[in-house]
């Protein structure tokens, strides 16, 4: 985080990194204060190049060996009291249940017992506990980075950032202590130093300055200068760089959930700040406008045009009414804020069992459609060959005469009606009540069925339901995605930033298309059928399957019928002969079969699943995320900071 330099503070090292490199926390701590640095510690020397001796020894990549990693949790010295644990805390007293019955951890908040799941975070006790901690780096959304020092905590008699600090069953966990208090008000106070007044105004409504305005910071602890200028190039994130604090979470929303790397941080020290990776402006950059920037920025640097510039979906109005996106079939929760019956934002639901607090730009941005002039708000009634505005009586009469003309002359059965995939259930039922009742006939149709009759008919003789047979979260659990005849990065843009992250966490990725579509740039093998024989090359994957005792043919014998005739079938498409009727190459239909995309296969310049280091030094291990399941972190590309003022470079991950 950017902010004015000092000496050390109580329990964090001078040299403990923010988002971008060093950082250093005001001297305002006593000598004899608990955890404090001892006075007679050595100095460090500054290195030969100049850099500052709270950056000198640190890893190529800026961050220091012995902190919080860029992208994972803290690298602590395992504690020598006897009886602690590896992480420093201590275990539960003898006797004492460690898990709760369900197998959650026992964690103790200032007094009060709480259970979280395994994994979680010091920050998620604390959170589950009813405190209330600032957190400016971190997001429930991504992983944690522990850059802000702002959500400090005693834990077992030791300060750590709590939302990078593992939750242990027995851990002792105090939030309120004075001390604590006035540390993170001074973490907060320096971040807020850099920035303009304006910033933490009283009409700010962004999460910093609710922050400060919880702890008592005022607009006049806000003294930058501002003038590095603004972005509006885009038409729906406006970046003002003077409100920027370096805290990544931005870069992080854009790699980690949406997949589409467009940002980057440049510059060095309090000059650092976010830019578009490209090193243009915003609207020429590879953003992919699903608003995920807009909704995790702290501060304001990054909004939306419009009165409800800097809101997000954490501090969504009560008054905002939840809906579901109608722009395609995923179902992401939305919420709408209005305002004297106007649509002025729209938030993606945290809560959002598909989306998880995400969106597209459709379902964020796209609802000018509401206020657009060229928007039917009266019934057109044809005259004279012309489409003119008529009053409902005159339009309904008219439908009501034709309808009854046509039932004269040809019987119920000479009316029919096609109702809308984008109307609500509610309405489709109407419709279809409607025509029962009052015309009687059952010639109702949806235009659904005109693309979804297929799939529909097949899953149906297959499941038995014409519908999916697993939730989107399945994707979370997958060691290979196979993805046929789909293009879900442009059609269904939520679901396929979670295939694509759960790609670029070391799922194997199998594309099956002709087309070049997104989630193809990713695969590990992209088999490309002649159009029209999509069920040759599944029998030909399938052929190898059964032929190499790569199924589970129990599992088939017990759940499936018809196995014997399936084999029979198969033999008769090997390899070979499913590379002439498809033009996919006899050997690549043989890897995607023997699933030899988990063991490294993949384009040049792709990063290896047998290698998913990210581009980390040799001999380092892969961060791990306290709040999530451990993983490797992955990205496509390896970034390297540019010299100030200049936009990022980018090269090929090993």
């Amino acid at each position: 985080m950017t902010g004015a330099a000092g000496g050390p503070r109580d329990g964090i090292p001078a040299d403990t990194p923010g988002a971008h490199g060093a950082h250093r926390a005001p001297d305002a701590i006593a000598a004899d204060t608990p955890d404090a640095i001892p006075a007679d510690t050595p100095a460090t020397p500054d290195a030969p190049d100049g850099t500052p001796a709270d950056t000198a020894g640190d890893s190529p990549d800026g961050t220091s060996a012995d902190t919080p990693d860029a992208h994972g949790a803290p690298e602590r010295t395992p504690a020598e009291a006897p009886g602690d644990s590896p992480d420093g805390f201590r275990a539960p007293p003898a006797g004492a249940p460690a898990h709760a019955p369900d197998g959650r951890l026992r964690v103790e908040v200032d007094g009060a017992a709480v259970a979280v799941p395994a994994g979680a975070s010091l920050l998620a006790a604390v959170r589950a506990a009813g405190a209330e901690l600032p957190a400016l780096c971190s997001d429930d959304r991504f992983g944690p980075v522990g850059s802000c020092r702002t959500c400090l905590v005693r834990a077992d008699g030791r300060i750590a950032a709590a939302c990078v600090t593992p939750a242990v069953s027995g851990a002792r966990v105090d939030t309120a202590a004075p001390d604590l208090v006035r540390l993170r008000r001074e973490a907060v106070e320096v971040i807020a130093s850099v920035l303009p007044p304006r910033a933490l105004a009283g009409d700010n409504s962004s999460e910093l300055a609710r922050v400060c305005r919880s702890l008592g910071v005022g607009p006049d602890a806000a003294r930058g200068t501002g003038g590095r200028g603004r972005d509006d190039s885009h038409p729906y994130v406006h970046l003002d760089r003077d409100l920027c604090i370096a805290c990544g979470r931005c870069v992080r929303m854009c790699a980690e959930v949406q997949g589409t790397f467009a940002l980057t941080l440049v510059g060095r020290g309090a000059d650092t700040q976010v830019a578009p990776g490209t090193g243009g402006p915003w609207a020429e950059s590879d953003c992919v406008a699903c608003g995920g920037c807009v909704d995790t920025c702290p501060t304001g640097a990054i909004t939306q045009p419009g009165p409800t510039a800097g809101l997000t979906s954490a501090y969504a109005p009560p008054t905002a009414t939840r809906t579901t996106c109608g722009y395609c079939g995923v179902g992401c929760a939305l919420d709408v804020v209005a305002d004297g019956g106007r649509v002025t934002a729209v938030l993606p639901a945290r809560d959002g069992p598909v989306n998880e607090g995400h969106a597209c730009v459709k379902g964020r941005f796209a609802h000018g459609f509401l206020t657009s002039p060229e928007r039917l708000t009266r019934p057109l009634v044809r005259r004279g060959g012309r489409l003119e505005p008529a009053g409902w009586d005159e339009a309904l009469e008219r439908v009501a005469r034709g309808l009854r003309a046509a039932v004269a002359a040809g019987g119920p059965d000479a009316v029919a009606a096609v109702s809308s995939a984008r109307a609500t259930n509610e309405e489709n039922y109407l419709v279809q009540k409607f025509m029962r009742v009052v015309v009687g006939t059952n010639n109702v149709d949806n235009c659904s069925r005109l693309c979804h009759s297929p799939s529909a008919a097949g899953l149906t003789a297959s499941f038995g339901l014409p519908g999916g047979t697993d939730s989107f979260d399945g994707v979370e659990r997958a060691d290979c995605l196979f993805v046929v005849g789909a293009n879900p990065v442009e059609a269904h843009p939520v679901v396929g930033a979670r295939l694509l992250r759960r790609a670029l966490e070391g799922a194997a990725l199998v594309v099956a298309d002709p087309r070049a579509v997104g989630l193809a740039v990713h695969a590990d093998l992209h088999l490309r059928p002649r159009p029209g024989t999509n069920v040759a090359l599944f029998h030909g994957i399938a052929h190898v399957l059964l032929a190499e005792g790569l199924a589970d043919t129990a599992f088939l014998r017990e759940r499936a019928t018809g196995l014997p005739e399936l084999t029979e079938l198969l033999a008769d498409y090997p390899p070979e002969r499913v590379q002439d009727i498809t033009g996919v190459p006899a050997g690549d239909v043989s890897a995607a079969a023997r699933g030899e995309a988990v063991r490294g296969r993949g384009p040049a310049g792709r990063v290896r699943h047998a290698d998913r280091t990210g581009g980390r030094p040799p001999g380092r291990a892969a961060p791990t995320y306290p709040c999530r399941p451990v993983r490797p972190r992955t990205t496509a590309i390896r970034w390297s900071w540019s010299p100030a003022g200049a936009g990022p470079t980018t090269t090929p991950a090993a």
